[in-house]
């Protein structure tokens, strides 16, 4: 109890200066169209996350981002993550096949005014489909309000 105690006690005043914003992005990971939700904590570190379509199936993606400029300013950004990408085996959905996808990418975010944004990224994203790694070049662009 007295380890918890510490740990609530370091990690409470990231979490209560910290922002949190909510995207409506296309590509990287997410697939055609998808939301990502972004959780910044301190000025330049942040944990994100979202889902998106792709074809007939839902992309999840997660992963953490560094930003090289302070909060509400725009400024470069880079990003690794992983996620699941289902596949369809046959035309239906009844059996689908999951596959393991990393993500690294860089981008910039440009603040429109102090709480929105639009990004944009670009950088590598694969999977491992059986036993053979895919590697694929990867774009997004993202809109988003940070509350």
């Amino acid at each position: 109890m007295r380890k918890l105690g510490i740990v609530v006690f370091l990690i409470f005043p990231y979490i209560l200066f910290a922002s949190v914003s909510i995207s409506l992005k296309n590509g990287a990971g997410i697939g055609w169209i998808g939301c990502e939700l972004e959780y910044r904590f301190q000025d330049h570190y942040a944990f994100f996350g979202g889902f998106g379509t792709t074809l007939d199936t839902f992309t999840t993606v997660g992963g953490f981002r560094y930003y090289f400029l302070n909060e509400f300013e725009s400024g470069p950004f880079v990003s690794l993550g992983g996620g699941v990408l289902p596949i369809s085996i046959e035309e239906t959905t009844e059996i689908v096949f999951p596959v393991p996808i990393f993500l690294a990418t860089g981008g910039y975010a440009y603040h429109i005014v102090p709480n929105w944004k639009i990004s944009a990224e670009i950088g590598l994203i694969g999977g491992i489909v059986v036993i053979i790694p895919i590697v694929s070049p990867t774009f997004g662009v993202s809109i988003g309000y940070t509350f």
